[in-house]
């Protein structure tokens, strides 16, 4: 992206299709690889998302509402866990295709974020920045004329295939696989200083595993 971008800046050319086309390849190996990392570890019988609502809520997410509310809406996500679990995989496997046709990658971008809402209402995890990433997409990919490269060909599709599946080894993005539990604990810390006054500590003070 920046040698692109430098680039464009010192020539004034403007973002051709294969910027685009390898912005998405990118955007896609995000999805692809959770999605395989979901497979390996059996999340299908043993991952169930609606243990994610009570958790986060054992950490703060949605305070305000009573422990009641929160078992009746978790219980109402479990009776859909099935559809959840499948659309889950659907959208992140299905990346591989996306750039199979100019149509199935636009709605795949327009589709992501409302799953990043999602998340959103269950965790309180709110990818923001790949919504604005996803939204500029869907536009670049809406506006690809016949001026440049058509990327949406069977050559360019194959290539996306093999820079998507192989980004693991490539690129490795993050795997965001796990399982959600259906007990979580919530520990806070203190910290007492020379004077002897103590001292409440946010979860923002600790990086994760630190």
């Amino acid at each position: 992206f920046g040698a692109t971008l430098l680039l464009t800046a010192i020539t004034g050319r403007r973002l051709g299709n294969h910027y685009v086309f390898l912005a998405c390849c990118l955007v896609m190996a995000h999805y692809w690889v959770p999605g395989v990392g979901k497979l390996a570890i059996d999340w299908t019988s043993q991952g169930h998302v609606y243990n994610l609502l009570p958790s986060t809520y054992a950490n703060g997410w949605l305070g305000f509402l009573e422990p009641e509310r929160i078992s009746a809406i978790a219980r109402a996500i479990a009776r859909l866990d099935s559809l959840i679990l499948f659309f889950t995989l659907l959208l992140q496997l299905g990346a591989i295709l996306a750039l199979w046709r100019r149509q199935l990658l636009i709605a795949l971008l327009c589709i992501y974020p409302l799953f990043h809402l999602a998340i959103f209402s269950l965790s309180g995890i709110f990818f923001w920045q790949w919504i604005i990433v996803e939204a500029a997409l869907a536009v670049l990919v809406s506006r690809l004329g016949g001026t440049g490269t058509n990327v949406f060909t069977w050559r360019y599709f194959i290539l996306s295939v093999v820079l998507i599946g192989g980004s693991s080894v490539w690129f490795k993005p993050v795997n965001l696989a796990w399982y959600d539990a259906n007990l979580a604990y919530t520990t806070r810390f203190e910290a007492t200083g020379q004077s002897g006054v103590r001292y409440k500590l946010s979860p923002d003070y600790f990086a994760p595993y630190q």
